[in-house]
């Protein structure tokens, strides 16, 4: 049997990521939030190539994002916040892809803020970080309230 998620946030776990857990070819969410995880995230993460939801927040993962994390197609959710991720250089993201949500916010990465993200994205978070210069977005993404008229971005 092969696992098709796991949710274990808020469970107490300690230690680092396996590479043999993105191994798992059937693998469709990782939700491993607010644990005591540490160290970095595995070079393989990429090859979890049907991941759609991987959470990742609250932990003491530290070091750069690895580049195959881009490469993941159906991934639609990806929350990497509150961590010591660090860095300038950030995976190029297909525009064509399918990812909706980022959460970058509350690590440590430095430099220029990155720029190429999936049209698809609804929801970019990237404060509370080392970021420097300004950086203009090109957006396509409406906010809607309750009782107002949709504002398109």
């Amino acid at each position: 049997m092969k696992l098709l998620g796991e949710i274990l946030s808020d469970d107490e776990l300690r230690g680092s990521l396996s590479t043999c857990l993105f191994s798992q070819s059937r693998l469709l969410m990782l939700a491993l939030s607010r644990n005591h995880f540490f160290g970095e995230l595995p070079e393989n993460i990429g090859d979890a190539k049907e991941l759609r939801i991987l959470m990742l927040a609250g932990n003491n993962f530290s070091g750069l994002i690895p580049p195959s994390i881009s490469q993941i197609p159906e991934l639609l959710w990806l929350d990497l916040s509150g961590n010591k991720l660090s860095g300038n250089a950030f995976p190029a993201f297909d525009p064509q892809g399918r990812l909706t949500y980022i959460d970058f916010s509350s690590n440590e990465f430095s430099g220029e803020l990155p720029t190429t993200f999936s049209r698809e994205i609804k929801i970019l978070a990237l404060g509370r970080n080392k970021f420097s210069g300004t950086t203009i977005f090109q957006v396509n993404f409406q906010v809607f309230f309750p009782n107002s008229p949709t504002c398109d971005f």
